[in-house]
């Protein structure tokens, strides 16, 4: 049987399309020559090895080599681990971040790490206005923000000097830091107290607490932050707000199965 898809008027990238379908086919095989995968797409035995070698190439499928089939690779498994669990720690995060907005009346973010950029997976927003950039989905970077900070100041040392290296310390504002020692000394300082400030460092008029959040395993995986404007803020209130992010850190880290002191 010819393996089709509906169609669709919007244009698609034909071979994209192709090894999507490549993929999908083999859902229900546990492994598949390139022959019958050529019946089943419709489509010429040599187009379909060209797909499956680039395939092969980035770890999606592999080939049994006494058999010449082929079968998933480890990419789709550590593909679809990274998905299953940002979604899990979404829905760990979910009840806690209300409640800090319940508390804080401000907008909360949620943050993992991707490579070297901070990635927003989730953001509730309180009553009070607040004019950020930030959205679900939003790519930003590490050095000049709370979530960012949060999460580089537990990299090692190689993978510290490898983001700076690869992004630079990009001024985006007058309170950016740009200098590496200072930004060594300022990731020492929250490893030590255990939460993040952006003092206007990203955006003007923007002020940020942010905490890393651990694991069972006892590894940082992510970081969350309460963020206000300037023009709500007194130093008392940051004080409140530091604790109240603190403690929320705590609670969701506690529910990553983290079980030694913070």
């Amino acid at each position: 049987m010819t393996y089709k898809r509906e169609e669709n008027t919007t244009p698609r990238i034909q071979s994209l399309q192709r090894a999507l379908d490549i993929l999908e086919s083999m859902i229900e095989e546990n492994e598949i020559g390139v022959t019958e995968l050529g019946k089943k797409l419709g489509l010429p035995k040599g187009s379909v090895h060209r797909l499956l070698v680039t395939l092969e190439d980035r770890g999606y499928v592999q080939q049994n080599i006494e058999t010449g089939k082929y079968r998933y690779g480890f990419k789709l498994l550590e593909i679809g681990g990274i998905a299953f669990s940002k979604l899990e720690l979404r829905k760990a995060a979910a009840p806690i971040l209300q409640d800090l907005v319940a508390k804080t009346n401000e907008t909360v973010h949620l943050v993992v790490l991707d490579k070297d950029e901070v990635v927003y997976i989730d953001k509730l927003e309180g009553t009070e206005t607040l004019r950020s950039h930030s959205r679900i989905g939003k790519r930003a970077p590490m050095h000049c923000t709370g979530v960012g900070k949060a999460l580089m100041a537990y990299l090692s040392k190689e993978d510290l000097d490898l983001v700076i290296q690869k992004r630079g310390l990009i001024r985006y504002t007058d309170n950016t830091i740009t200098d590496a020692l200072a930004l060594q000394d300022e990731l020492e300082k929250i490893r030590e107290v255990n939460y993040s400030l952006d003092n206007e460092e990203h955006e003007i008029g923007i002020w940020c607490v942010a905490v890393p959040l651990w694991d069972y395993s006892g590894k940082v995986i992510a970081a969350m932050s309460t963020t206000v404007p300037c023009l709500r803020l007194t130093e008392e209130r940051k004080a409140r707000l530091i604790e109240l992010t603190l403690q929320a850190g705590r609670e969701l880290s506690k529910r990553l199965g983290y079980r030694l002191s913070l």
